[in-house]
């Protein structure tokens, strides 16, 4: 498994549609 830094703009979401059309995804901004 390979991990690289990571800055910009990502989605984070629960798979489970009706809790995504509840309110649990949103875009977040990483800063490294």
């Amino acid at each position: 498994m390979t991990f690289a830094d990571f800055s910009g703009r990502s989605v984070y979401h629960c798979h489970i549609l009706d809790h995504e059309d509840a309110g649990m995804r949103a875009t977040i901004q990483v800063a490294c």
